[in-house]
């Protein structure tokens, strides 16, 4: 049998990140005894942020409980605890929770992605299946999708949408052979401007080119492909997810489950001026048009890229 890694740490599989503390919850005290609380998130990305008071005496909201919110990167401001007898003591505990994404992302479903391959380059591709419904059973997220694109031993990964780096693990040292799947390959995530997720998994150990906090344009090399161990060989695996809304904590307590995610049923831009959804086994050439690479950019960013991009 061949083997497959690691099953219980997953690919695809979203985790909250409670002891690193990526977000961290603040307060202080006024002189009338009323509570200022505010958010630190050291993240690159955005965060929903689920408050929870387990203990709230003589002081009042002012909004339904639990607290529930966007965290931008940096500081924010969120509520503030207002006493409500000058006279009474007060105490209040709390705890928190966070997740990536946003409360209502607005998703471009329409996004023309490039293929993260070099320009000229012909690949193929195929729609992968979620592997934890063939051996688990657990039912796929909404709308799964993600794809397999067949490349060669040494060939560059390339950004195929703008946004900023928000992880990167590039130490996955898998040395035996005949892997089917491996919880601990490398990947990039990308977050972007309508607050999906790129991933881009299966690349070689100390060859990404990207770090976290790092801005990409479409149609950058960021890495060098992985897999050579792996059954099917040489490939990169992407795909496109955001976080559904609000809800994400609901089902936390009763299922176990860390997040709830959706995916994008990605169309890719191919030679010949085609936006489409990849058809397996069916062989695409890449192409990197300038007007799709700027698309996101503003005036200031389209001068920086033609000044760096000058022949």
């Amino acid at each position: 049998m061949k083997r497959l890694a690691l099953l219980i740490s997953l690919l695809f599989v979203h985790l909250f990140v409670f002891g690193q503390q990526i977000v961290e919850i603040k307060y202080e005290a006024d002189e009338k005894g009323n509570y200022k609380f505010s958010l630190e998130n050291h993240g690159y990305c955005d965060y929903i942020v689920e408050v929870n008071f387990t203990e709230l005496q003589n002081l009042k909201t002012g909004f339904g409980l639990p607290f529930v919110g966007d965290a931008r990167p940096g500081s924010t401001t969120i509520f503030t605890l207002t006493r409500q007898n000058a006279t009474l003591p007060s105490n209040f505990r709390f705890n928190y929770r966070y997740i990536k994404g946003r409360i209502k992302p607005k998703i471009d479903f329409g996004y023309s992605y490039l293929l993260p391959v070099a320009p000229g380059k012909e690949v193929e591709s195929h729609e992968m299946d979620y592997f934890l419904k063939r051996f688990n059973n657990d039912p796929a997220p909404q709308d799964w999708y993600a794809i397999s694109i067949k490349m060669k031993v040494g060939d560059t990964v390339f950004a195929s949408r703008r946004g900023v780096v928000t992880e990167v693990k590039d130490d996955a040292n898998l040395n035996e052979s005949g892997y089917t799947m491996a919880s601990a390959d490398n990947y990039i995530e990308v977050y972007h401007e309508d607050c999906s997720f790129a991933r881009y998994q299966v690349l070689k150990d100390k060859n990404i080119f990207v770090k976290a906090g790092q801005i990409i344009e479409a149609g950058d090399p960021i890495g060098i492909v992985g897999g050579e161990r792996y059954v099917n060989g040489t490939h990169l695996r992407f795909c496109v997810y955001y976080t559904i809304d609000k809800d994400a904590f609901a089902d936390y307590e009763q299922t176990g489950r860390k997040g709830r995610f959706a995916y994008v049923p990605l169309q890719f831009w191919t030679k010949g001026g085609n936006k489409q959804k990849l058809v397996n086994d069916t062989k695409y050439e890449s192409e990197h048009p300038k007007e799709l690479i700027m698309q996101e950019m503003n005036k200031r960013d389209i001068k920086k890229w033609t000044e760096k991009h000058k022949r």
